[in-house]
């Protein structure tokens, strides 16, 4: 009978793979959807660096449908912005909040912290809103994003009510998995979230499309303990 190999033997042998799929186009996002268990178990621990608010003047109106939107000013690409919103909007269906549209032709041309300070165009929120027939909309700013070790990114999310034109919660955060901390909680994600193997583990450690999903389960549930 052959021996089970060690985990000694294992992790050369799954490094070679992470290694080996950067240079071959290796899909990152089929890897993560494979490998995710049906349910994704957030943290409790709020995160560093994080400011999330709420408007309590329209903080107890529910919403049934959200038009979720990357800004015209951000950094990383625009692909990367479209996961990104792609990772926040499955995650209010998950919860099922409201429905979430997210197309990906359009884009606000405003910043997601100007819009905080109440510093956007109201015709041309109402608009989009009208159009989509949405009772907010959600303005996703990706701030900065590193892809490469250790691995950062940083987020702007802001929900306006699109009959009042006011901010309904707001969430301000960076993620940085080179502090310690940051990085235990992301390596938990991964542990509970994710059904791999001994081989595939580590590539989800080091994969792109497992930190966008992690922020993205985050940040909607601070936006969710807010009011929103």
């Amino acid at each position: 009978m052959a021996a089970k190999p060690s985990k000694l033997m294992l992790l050369p042998l799954a490094f070679s793979m992470f290694f080996f799929s950067g240079c071959c186009g290796f899909n990152w996002d089929s890897l993560v959807a494979s490998l995710s268990k049906p349910e994704i178990e957030i943290l409790p621990e709020p995160m560093m660096n994080q400011r999330v608010s709420n408007d309590a003047r329209v903080s107890g109106r529910r919403l049934q449908r959200v038009l979720m939107i990357a800004t015209g000013i951000s950094d990383g690409s625009y692909e990367t912005q479209q996961k990104l919103i792609a990772e926040l909007a499955n995650q209010f269906r998950q919860r099922q909040m409201f429905e979430v549209v997210a197309p990906r032709h359009i884009r606000l041309s405003a910043h997601s912290n100007n819009i905080v300070q109440g510093k956007f165009n109201e015709a041309e929120i109402a608009k989009m809103a009208r159009d989509y027939n949405a009772d907010a909309i959600a303005i996703v700013t990706v701030n900065e994003f590193k892809s490469s070790a250790p691995m950062r990114i940083g987020l702007s999310v802001a929900f306006v009510d699109s009959a009042e034109t006011v901010v309904l919660a707001a969430s301000d955060s960076m993620w940085d998995l080179g502090k310690p901390v940051v990085r235990q909680h992301f390596d938990r994600f991964v542990e509970n979230s994710f059904s791999a193997s001994e081989i595939e583990r580590p590539l989800l450690h080091h994969s792109p499309q497992t930190v966008l999903r992690f922020v993205a389960a985050n940040v909607t549930q601070e936006l969710i303990q807010s009011g929103l």
